[in-house]
C-alpha cells in the first residue's frame, strides 16, 4: 500500500521525499511504546517486532487470557457459553467456540 501511494503521489507531483506514511499497525506499535516510556516502563520489553498485537499472535493472547479468567465468578458466564472443560485444565484442547471468540475479540482489539 505504501509503495503504491508513493508512486501515485511522484505521478501527480514529481517526486516525493520525507512522507512518512502512518498505518494503523505502526501507529499503534508507535503509541503503545509511548505509553510504555511515559510509565517509566521498558518500551522494548513490549515491542511488537513479533506482531504480538495482530492477527493469530493477537488471538493466542486473548485467548489465554480467557483461560486464566474462567475460573472467576464474574466470569462464569463467558466460560459457560464458551464450553469449556474444567478452570483447573489449562492444556485442555481448545474448543470451536472458545477459539472463534478469542479471534472476534482479537479482531475487535
Amino acid at each position: 500500500m505504501e509503495r503504491r501511494l508513493r508512486a501515485e503521489l511522484a505521478t501527480q507531483h514529481g517526486s516525493i521525499a520525507g512522507v512518512d506514511f502512518v498505518f494503523p499497525g505502526r501507529a499503534f506499535t508507535a503509541t503503545t511504546k509511548a505509553i510504555f516510556a511515559s510509565a517509566g516502563v521498558d518500551a522494548d520489553l513490549y515491542a511488537d517486532n513479533d506482531g504480538a498485537w495482530s492477527g493469530s499472535r493477537l488471538a493466542l493472547r486473548v485467548l489465554r487470557a480467557l483461560r486464566t479468567r474462567r475460573a472467576e465468578p464474574d466470569f462464569a458466564r463467558v466460560a459457560r457459553s464458551l464450553e469449556h472443560g474444567s478452570a483447573e485444565d489449562m492444556a485442555a484442547a481448545v474448543g470451536t467456540r472458545e477459539l472463534a471468540f478469542a479471534g472476534e475479540v482479537a479482531g475487535v482489539v
